[in-house]
């Protein structure tokens, strides 16, 4: 029983935070994929926060996922993004 993996039961909310270059296109690349990936994308449900020196970003998206390939395939859009640098 403990070698079990956990089961996420689609569709359901799905937090995904992207940390990156604060840039001033990274919050439009992130929204871009997000929006190509995610019917009814709402921005409103995104937080923001810059870190002490100013040089990170990251956001926190609150999604409704469909399931596992839309996941994976948001991952690997949002990594592929120039400023980029962590997706989990």
């Amino acid at each position: 029983m403990l070698n079990e993996t956990p089961k996420v039961i689609f569709p359901c909310d799905y937090p995904i935070k992207i940390i990156g270059e604060n840039h001033s296109d990274f919050k439009s690349q992130v929204t871009t994929v997000l929006e190509n990936s995610v019917a009814n994308f709402d921005q409103n449900l995104t937080s923001t926060r810059i870190s002490k020196r100013g040089t990170w970003i990251a956001l926190t998206v609150n999604i409704i996922a469909t399931g596992k390939p839309q996941l994976d395939a948001i991952f690997h859009d949002l990594k592929a993004c120039s400023h980029v640098r962590l997706v989990l």
